[in-house]
C-alpha cells in the first residue's frame, strides 16, 4: 500500500475514527483514493473489543469492551440500525426501558430499550465492533486505504511566510511497529499537502506523539490535559461517596471477566438464561446459545485494584486476556481457582436449590478485557484506557475554569478548544491564509465537560457527535439516514463553535430542546457496585469495595 496519496488522514480507528473517514468517503467517493485510515494496533475498534469464542459449538463473539447501544442515541442507532442494516435484539430479553439499567435514585437519560448487534443466521451475538467493521469493508470497497500497525510518532506543524502572509502546513510521520520502518505524510508537502486530520486518540496517546505538546497553545494544551472526577456526598451520600473516593485513589483499571462452562450450570441446573446475583444488586449475564448447554457467566465487571483478572492480559497494550483449560496445568488451576471462588460466592443460591456445589464442573475457560487507569506515574494512563474526563460539580472542584484552572473555560469553550486544539486563532496576533490548523480535529470519549449531575456514562454515541460537529464545520450536511433532525440541531448544530453559527443551519422543527433533568449515576461508578465477588465478600465481612479485591 502506498502513503503518498493520502491528504484526508484518519488516526485511531475506535468508534470515531472509522466514523469520521466513513462521512467523509460516503459524502463523495471521488475522497476514497485520498483518504487513509492509520491504526497502531493490529485490530480496528479501540474500546471496542469482540472477541470470537473458538471454544463453541456455534459461533459465539463476546465483548470485552463497548457492547450495546439505545436507539435513542441517533447518532449510533440510527446508523447501525438504518445505514448499516444490521440485525439488533434488546440487550436483556423483557427489552425494559434503558433507565431501568441504572440504580436508584438515578436515572439514564435514554428510555429505548438497551440493544446489541447479532448474527441474523444464529440470533447469538456478533459483537459491537461488527458496526466498525462494516464501516471498514464498505470504505475499503470503495479504495480507501486502511493501515494497521502503523503508529503516529511525530506531529510537525511547519509554518512558513510568504508576501507577509503566514503558511502552515502539516507533515505526520508513522512508524510500521512490525518493520520499524518509518513513513511520512506527505512526503512533498508542496505538492501533496494534507487537506484535513482527524486525531481519534484518548489523552496518553496523544501526549505520547513527539511534537504535539510543543505546538499546542498553553491554554489548549492544559484543557486537553484537564481530569476531574467529582462525586459528592450530597448527590451519591455519604457511603457511596466515601467508597468511589476509595475506589478512584486505589484503583488501577475497569475490568470485566467472563467464564466459559461446558456445561451452563445456570441453565442446566438452575433453569435461568439471564439473571443478577444478589438479586437487586450488579448484574451477572449469562449468555447461552438455545441449543446448547455451553455458555459464559460474567462475574466480574468493576473499577477496582484486583490483580487476578488483571494479571492475564499480556501487556497494558492488550486489553484481552484469556485462559483456557487446554493451556496446560497451571492454566487449569487458574480456572479451578476463578470457579472456587463464584461457587463459594453463589452459595445462598446453590443450596436454597439443593445442589451440591461439588457437581459443578470447573469452566473451559476465561476471558477478561482490562481498561487502565491513570495514577501518579502515568497521570493520563498507560496502554488501552477507560475514558477519562472532566466531571465537575460546582461546589466540589467548581466550574470548569477553576477545575481546570483554565480562565474563561466553560462546558462549551472545552468542547470548541478540544474539537480544534490547534485552531488558528489560538495562536495570538496572527491569521494564516493557508493553514492546516482549522482542519485538526480531535475526538474521542475522553473529551468531555460536564457538571457530574448531568453525565449518564460513557457510550461511542458522544465521540460520534464530536465527529459529526468535525464534519459540520468541514462544510458537510447532516447524513441522510440520521432520522431526527430536531437531534442534529441540538446536539451538533448548537454545539460548534459561536462564529460559525451564523453560517450554519436553523432548527426545521419546532420542537423544544429536550433538557437534561437527571442525576445519573457514571458507568463507572454503576460497575463499581456490580462486581459479584466483592458484594460476597462485603456481605461476608471481607474487605471494603474498592480496597483490594483478588480472588483467594
Amino acid at each position: 500500500m502506498n502513503h503518498d496519496n493520502c491528504t484526508e488522514v484518519v488516526v485511531g480507528g475506535g468508534w470515531a475514527g472509522v466514523y469520521s473517514l466513513y462521512r467523509r468517503v460516503m459524502d463523495d467517493p471521488s475522497r476514497a483514493s485520498s483518504a487513509c485510515l492509520m491504526e497502531a494496533s493490529w485490530r480496528i475498534g479501540g474500546r471496542t473489543y469482540s472477541v470470537p469464542i473458538n471454544h463453541t459449538k456455534m459461533p459465539f463473539v463476546q465483548d470485552v469492551g463497548a457492547y450495546r447501544f439505545t436507539p435513542d442515541m441517533h447518532m449510533v442507532g440510527d446508523l447501525i440500525i438504518h445505514q448499516l442494516d444490521l440485525p439488533t435484539e434488546c440487550y436483556q430479553a423483557t427489552c425494559p426501558s434503558a433507565k431501568d439499567d441504572f440504580p436508584k435514585p438515578f436515572m439514564f437519560n435514554y428510555s429505548a430499550p438497551l440493544r446489541r448487534i447479532i448474527d441474523p443466521m444464529t440470533k447469538l451475538p456478533s459483537g459491537y465492533a461488527t458496526a466498525i467493521h462494516r464501516m471498514v469493508e464498505e470504505l475499503q470497497d470503495l479504495g480507501v486505504q486502511i493501515f494497521t500497525q502503523t503508529k503516529l510518532i511525530h506531529f510537525d506543524l511547519m509554518e512558513s511566510t510568504e508576501n507577509n502572509e503566514f503558511n502552515t502546513n502539516l507533515r505526520l510521520t508513522f512508524q510500521d511497529t512490525t518493520t520499524g520502518s518509518i513513513q511520512t505524510i506527505p512526503g512533498n508537502v508542496t505538492a501533496n499537502p494534507i487537506d484535513m486530520v482527524v486525531l481519534n486518540l484518548p489523552r496518553n496517546k496523544l501526549f505520547d506523539v513527539k511534537g504535539v505538546q510543543e505546538s499546542l497553545s498553553p491554554r489548549s494544551k492544559q484543557t486537553i490535559e484537564c481530569i476531574v472526577f467529582d462525586t459528592p456526598s450530597d448527590l451519591f451520600g455519604d457511603e457511596i461517596q466515601k467508597e468511589i473516593a476509595s475506589a478512584k485513589h486505589y484503583s488501577t483499571n475497569l475490568g470485566k471477566a467472563y467464564l466459559f462452562y461446558k456445561n451452563a450450570f445456570w441453565r442446566s441446573k438452575l433453569n435461568e438464561t439471564v439473571g443478577t446475583w444478589p438479586p437487586d444488586v450488579g448484574f451477572a449475564a449469562a449468555l447461552t446459545p438455545e441449543d446448547s448447554c455451553m455458555g459464559l457467566l460474567e462475574t466480574y465487571y468493576s473499577v477496582s485494584n484486583e490483580t487476578f483478572y488483571s494479571s492475564l492480559p499480556t501487556s497494558y497494550d492488550e486489553p484481552l486476556g484469556s485462559v483456557w483449560e487446554t493451556d496446560g496445568p497451571e492454566a487449569r488451576a487458574l480456572l479451578q481457582q476463578a470457579h472456587t471462588a463464584l461457587v463459594h460466592s453463589l452459595k445462598p443460591l446453590l443450596e436454597e436449590d439443593g445442589i451440591d456445589s461439588a457437581s459443578l464442573e470447573p469452566p473451559a475457560g476465561l476471558i477478561v478485557g482490562i481498561w487502565h487507569r491513570p495514577n501518579e506515574e502515568f497521570p493520563f494512563g498507560r496502554g488501552y484506557t477507560a475514558p477519562t474526563k472532566v466531571l465537575y460539580y460546582p461546589t466540589e472542584s467548581g466550574l470548569p475554569d477553576q477545575a481546570c484552572g483554565v480562565p474563561g473555560l466553560t462546558d462549551d469553550t472545552y468542547r470548541d478548544i478540544v474539537l480544534q486544539p490547534w485552531k488558528e486563532e489560538y495562536v495570538s496576533g496572527r491569521k494564516a491564509s493557508n493553514s492546516i490548523r482549522d482542519r485538526i480535529f480531535l475526538v474521542n470519549n475522553d473529551y468531555s465537560c460536564l457538571d457530574v449531575r448531568y453525565y449518564w456514562g460513557d457510550w461511542a454515541e458522544e465521540s460520534l457527535l464530536q465527529a459529526e460537529r468535525a464534519m459540520l464545520l468541514l462544510g458537510m450536511s447532516p447524513p441522510s439516514w440520521l432520522l431526527n433532525k430536531d437531534y442534529y440541531h441540538t446536539n451538533v448544530v448548537e454545539k460548534v463553535y459561536i462564529s460559525h453559527r451564523e453560517m450554519l443551519p436553523t432548527r426545521t422543527s419546532t420542537v423544544e430542546n429536550n433538557i437534561l433533568k437527571w442525576v445519573v449515576l457514571p458507568t463507572a461508578l454503576v460497575i463499581t457496585i456490580a462486581t459479584l465477588i466483592a458484594l460476597v465478600r462485603k456481605r461476608t465481612g471481607g474487605k471494603r469495595q474498592g480496597e483490594y479485591m483478588s480472588i483467594p
